[in-house]
């Protein structure tokens, strides 16, 4: 699956692409994402019944490396509630 997003942050902005790929042998999702300014992430989650956990370490616009997690529960087929 391929997304688009578009991002406001107060100091700027921006818009890319990400990727939704699905690994059967280790049973993980992936996610490569990929905005205009050339910045890439990777993120990778493990499929819990109706709950992802997505692990990733992006950079800040200063280059410094975070370490991030969030969580996806599919409440419906076309609801997702996000928890950062």
């Amino acid at each position: 699956m391929i997304s688009y997003w578009d991002e406001q942050r107060p100091s700027s902005s921006d818009t890319g692409q990400g990727t939704y790929l699905y690994d059967s042998d280790k049973q993980v999702y992936i996610y490569h994402g990929l905005s205009r300014s050339g910045k890439k992430e990777e993120s990778w989650a493990r499929l819990s019944e109706i709950r992802r956990t997505w692990t990733c370490n992006p950079a800040t616009e200063t280059g410094e490396m975070m370490n991030g997690r969030f969580t996806v529960r599919e409440l419906s087929p076309t609801f997702l509630q996000l928890q950062v």
